[in-house]
């Protein structure tokens, strides 16, 4: 294909042209955060501007706050609470990984106990578990035990939206002392 030709070839795929400002919005999303408030606004906004005056420009704004939006609406939210000290249910999942004085291992949170009025609170949440070497953690396990999930710290802040895309609401450090029962 002839580079002179492109713009005639692009003329007769319209879609095409759609999907570059839909994915470019997308990769923003995985950059930045916005309300979906204004998210919400800019969509309207930009396509009575479309519509009003039509133009591409406009076209090209409402299709990228779109893909913008998709991709925050996608975002997996958290369902425990972040940095409250309380009771948890945790599943263990997969075989926990030996680290000498700790061992890690990915769970998911099945409830939670408010600290306020001790009721229990459904979660679908992921953590990643680090459990003291004394707890003795075993794959499929499930345990109760006190704690708080903390977001993850430390490390590359590309690791961290990472984490937070495959949907892990943080980490939850255990040992001995805070294993309260084995289910």
């Amino acid at each position: 294909m002839k580079i002179f030709r492109l713009p005639d070839r692009l003329d007769r795929m319209p879609m095409l042209k759609i999907l570059v400002f839909f994915a470019a919005g997308i990769a923003l999303a995985g950059r930045y955060e916005l309300p979906l408030w204004f998210l919400a606004g800019a969509f309207v906004v930009t396509g009575v501007l479309a519509l009003s005056l039509r133009s591409s420009a406009a076209t090209a704004a409402m299709i990228l706050t779109a893909g913008f939006a998709a991709a925050q609406f996608r975002a997996p939210r958290a369902t425990v609470p972040r940095g409250v000290h309380t009771v948890y249910e945790v599943t263990v999942e997969g075989f926990p990984a030996d680290r000498g004085r700790y061992a890690v291992a990915d769970a998911s949170v099945a409830a939670w106990r408010d600290p306020v009025d001790g009721r229990w609170h459904a979660s679908d949440a992921r953590i990643r578990l680090y459990a003291d070497s004394l707890a003795g953690l075993h794959a499929g396990e499930r345990i109760r035990c006190r704690g708080a999930v903390r977001p993850f710290r430390g490390g590359a802040e590309s690791y961290r939206r990472l984490m937070a895309r495959r949907g892990y609401a943080g980490t939850l450090w255990i040992a001995e002392r805070t294993l309260l029962e084995r289910l």
